[in-house]
């Protein structure tokens, strides 16, 4: 699977890459430009998603739009219309059937992938929504917003199933990528991580010692789901193992800093969120996103 990364200028950007042994059992990436895609003109791009085949790429902009591209040839092959504000995540199902999408406008989009068009609008969000994930076995879609909720949707039937409340902004929301069991959501506050247990009525679990500071834009669970990842405000990735099998308490691995990052501010917001916007942009250090490389095939917002 290559590495895609999306910018401020519009550019996408899809490197083929191998690791590499480093010093000390560290383990590089080595990385090569394949090609440049700049569909989206001078918009910056927010949000990418892979399907599983790996044969299709999603992304989304400030300028509202969604476009599919051939992610072997770069060229575009379809675009995704109906969004009324800057389109913070995508997600797309493990059939590569559906893909989902979470904007500014408060809604969340639930499209077939195939031909483009509109199945669902979801609306019981009251706030910009950050972060979306689809179940691996199940026919749940997660969603989570800065109304400090998490939504779980059908989205075969577009019915809302349970609302999460989590009295904090939600940035970031990702299943457990073969399980399924536990929701890892990213969230502000002091204590920005929380885990939802899908097989226990949703309970709580809230990581206390992540070693972060601000909030938590994006997280990741492994492939083989013994460990998971957190990026934060401050410029750093925190790596966490639970400390059993099917346990969901945690001990710090690893903490890593990352590149800086910036962000748009919406000019529709009302000023609430217009200034919490302007603070991301003013932060200059954030990690916005962990790439597929260890979480699987979808990206949340920005990269």
């Amino acid at each position: 699977m290559p590495v895609v990364v999306a910018c401020g200028d519009g550019k996408i950007y899809v490197y083929d890459t191998e690791t590499v042994a480093g010093p000390q059992k560290e383990v590089r990436l080595s990385a090569r430009l394949r090609r440049t895609i700049d569909s989206h003109g001078s918009n910056a791009v927010l949000s990418l998603a892979i399907s599983r085949d790996g044969s299709t790429l999603v992304s989304g902009s400030v300028g509202r739009d969604i476009i599919k591209h051939d992610l072997k040839t770069g060229e575009e092959t379809g675009r995704f219309v109906g969004h009324e504000g800057y389109v913070y995540s995508l997600a797309i199902s493990h059939d590569n059937t559906l893909l989902a999408s979470g904007s500014g406008d408060e809604t969340v989009r639930v499209w077939n992938l195939k031909d483009c068009t509109c199945i669902h609008t979801l609306t019981d969000h009251i706030g910009w929504v950050w972060g979306v994930d689809f179940h691996p076995k199940r026919d749940i879609l997660a969603s989570g917003s800065n109304d400090r909720t998490v939504c779980l949707w059908n989205p075969l039937t577009g019915e809302l199933l349970q609302k999460i409340e989590t009295f904090e902004h939600v940035y970031c929301v990702q299943f457990a990528p073969v399980s399924g069991r536990f929701l890892l959501c990213g969230t502000s506050g002091e204590k920005p991580l929380r885990i939802y247990d899908m097989e226990k009525n949703y309970s709580e679990h809230v990581i206390t010692n992540t070693k972060q500071g601000g909030r938590v834009f994006s997280v990741a669970f492994s492939s083989s789901e013994s460990a998971f990842a957190a990026g934060s405000e401050d410029g750093h990735v925190v790596v966490f193992k639970p400390k059993a099998v099917g346990g969901v308490a945690n001990t710090a691995a690893r903490r890593t800093p990352t590149a800086t990052r910036s962000q748009a501010e919406d000019s529709r917001a009302n000023r609430e969120r217009a200034n919490e916007a302007q603070t991301q942009r003013r932060s200059g250090g954030f990690c916005a996103n962990l790439c597929s490389c260890f979480g699987g095939g979808k990206s949340d917002h920005r990269t």
